[in-house]
């Protein structure tokens, strides 16, 4: 009982900069993981889920462009064709049943 009072006295919370934590991530990932969790470290959060998902429609534009003998920009567009035929009528329909 001593022992655990001890401990939690003794205990403080990590303060790590940014690049100890992107350094830390390769050296000590435990300790990292640690602080991430102790302080809800969402700084970068948002840029790397997007880093991602970028780099998956570039790689689905090149394999478009490369399949059907299309320029990049001609993939692009195939791509997001339907999407726009789908989603502008639906969100339109939406609209309207709002107002």
């Amino acid at each position: 009982m001593y022992l655990d009072e001890d401990i939690r006295d003794q205990y403080t919370p990590l303060e790590l900069t940014d690049k100890e934590v992107f350094i830390g991530l390769w050296t000590a990932p435990k300790t990292v993981f640690r602080f991430i969790k102790e302080s809800r470290y969402d700084k970068y959060g948002y840029s790397l889920d997007a880093a991602p998902a970028l780099w998956t429609f570039v790689l689905f534009v090149i394999g478009a462009a490369e399949v059907q003998k299309f320029t990049y920009g001609k993939a692009v567009l195939n791509i997001l064709l339907p999407v726009l035929v789908i989603a502008v009528p639906l969100v339109a329909f939406i609209l309207l049943l709002q107002s």
